[in-house]
């Protein structure tokens, strides 16, 4: 089981940005998706495996009720967040993370 989550700078800035987006579209939205998130993270720290496997070593966990989905690798105790991407917006684009 991973102890350590590590986000990576591009992923906490799609957090962010996704955030900004929901405020502006309906004010606490942001803070809902944020929320959401952050449980997704608590529940991939505790269950690692759930996610479905994309290749490359990494692992896609859709959250529920948002179209996002989380994209993470595992490396020792570390779950490291590559991505937090909307399933229609550049699929694929996070793949020049892993080099």
């Amino acid at each position: 089981m991973a102890s350590v989550l590590v986000v990576r700078d591009e992923a906490r800035r799609e957090l962010l940005e996704a955030r900004d987006y929901y405020d502006e579209q309906r004010r606490g939205y942001g803070v809902r998706f944020v929320e959401a998130v952050e449980r997704e993270f608590a529940l991939l720290l505790q269950f690692e495996n759930i996610g479905k496997s994309v290749g490359s070593g990494v692992r896609r966990h859709t959250l529920s009720d948002w179209p996002y989905g989380i994209f993470y690798r595992l490396r020792g105790d570390e779950l490291i967040i590559v991505a937090i991407a909307h399933h229609r917006r550049r699929p694929g684009y996070w793949r020049s993370r892993l080099r």
